[in-house]
């Protein structure tokens, strides 16, 4: 292990070095290099390599365009790492740069931005910053990228339950996706959009719109997005008092977060399954066994989050 960790090391300051050569001979290749780089490195969740990317093109004479590309890639590692001061921090010196040297500005920049204002419960702010992103969505015609902002939004207002305006712009963001043919996209803005109609009362309208994603999250393949969605389904059903229907729902979105490993969801399911009987007087002891016994849980129970529900449920 420790000789796998060295021969990384060795091969990325090679890179590194190789990469500074390039940049002062041609420095659009050079950049292409080494975004290609820290997006292999970003999928592969190897944000340790992302951060020494970073600091190893840091003190490179790179171009102003170079300079943007760089820091917004600084923000958005800060933004996974939870230091959100610094993402803004960064993303503002980019979005600073984009500005000054008047490029065109992705809305996604915008958006992370606003994103990071809406977790920070900054709201007002992040709704002014979401219209910059449809603004800069609209000066390049980026209909994917209006209907990202929309989805986005849509989910702040949903935060401060202004339903109408968050139907509003999830209506708006399906409809884009359907027509650019986004279907992992799309499927998000429907779950959106049927959390907005379950709490409006409009239950089968929810219903068909969570059922609509289930059918794309099926063709995609994405086992994480329809165990959630299976979940929101039997929340609906819950919220509806319809309990053994949303007792089937709760055990397959279960059986799918179990396939995948998903131990934080597993358990957390578990947990509405035992909310969810002891509301309506069903023998929670007896649905937390069947669950074991059906999917092969039993290893989990050593688990303390795990071990904690079973508990309350008695087994």
């Amino acid at each position: 292990m420790q000789g796998t960790s060295v021969q990384t090391c060795d091969e990325l300051n090679y890179f590194l070095e190789y990469v500074r050569l390039l940049l002062q001979k041609q420095p659009i290749e050079g950049l292409g290099v080494w975004s290609t780089r820290f997006t292999q490195y970003r999928r592969d969740g190897q944000y340790h390599l992302c951060f020494r990317l970073l600091q190893g093109i840091k003190g490179a004479d790179l171009p102003p365009y170079g300079v943007a590309i760089v820091r917004y890639s600084e923000g958005w590692l800060y933004d996974r790492m939870g230091r959100w001061e610094e993402a803004i921090a960064a993303y503002k010196a980019s979005l600073k740069t984009f500005q000054a040297e008047k490029m065109p500005i992705d809305s996604e920049l915008w958006t992370n931005i606003a994103s990071l204002y809406q977790d920070q419960g900054h709201w007002d702010e992040a709704e002014k910053t979401y219209q910059d992103a449809l603004a800069a969505a609209e000066q390049r015609k980026d209909k994917r990228g209006r209907g990202g902002v929309l989805n986005n939004l849509g989910g702040l207002y949903l935060l401060r339950h202004n339903l109408e305006k968050a139907a509003h712009c999830f209506e708006e963001a399906v409809q884009i996706f359907q027509e650019v043919a986004d279907q992992y996209n799309y499927a998000a803005a429907l779950v959106n959009l049927g959390s907005v109609w379950r709490d409006q009362g409009r239950l089968q309208d929810a219903l068909n719109s969570y059922l609509e994603s289930v059918s794309v999250y099926q063709k995609l393949g994405d086992l994480h997005a329809l165990g959630m969605t299976l979940a929101s389904i039997a929340f609906l059903y819950q919220f509806s008092q319809h309990v053994e229907e949303a007792i089937v729902m709760y055990k397959e979105a279960l059986s799918l977060f179990n396939t995948i490993g998903d131990h934080a969801n597993v358990t957390k399911t578990l947990g509405n399954l035992a909310l969810i009987s002891s509301r309506f007087q069903r023998p929670a002891r007896q649905i937390a066994r069947l669950i074991f016994e059906s999917l092969g849980l039993g290893i989990l129970k050593r688990s303390g989050a795990t071990l904690t529900v079973l508990q309350q449920c008695g087994v």
